[in-house]
């Protein structure tokens, strides 16, 4: 295997830990979406994962659904930092 480079999963095992990762991410936007923490980059990664897991993409369906997750944790975190003054 090649650095930086990720063979796809076959099959079942693909398509369950996809489908699982999906529901993580649904859920992660519907929790930034909740708290008003809400980030446009997330819900296009979440859009990604659906396309791609319709398409049988599975590999791309995980890694979409992945950043979904990251990017609706990081929304949700930015509540907590302090403002900005300019």
């Amino acid at each position: 295997m090649f650095a930086g480079f990720s063979t796809p999963r076959a099959g079942a095992d693909g398509r369950q830990t996809a489908t699982q990762s999906l529901c993580q991410a649904e859920q992660a936007v519907r929790e930034a979406r909740e708290r008003d923490a809400l980030w446009t980059t997330a819900l296009d990664a979440l859009r990604a994962a659906r396309a791609a897991f319709a398409k049988e993409d599975f590999a791309s369906a995980e890694r979409q659904a992945r950043v979904a997750i990251e990017q609706a944790r990081l929304g949700i975190a930015q509540l907590h930092s302090p403002p900005l003054r300019f």
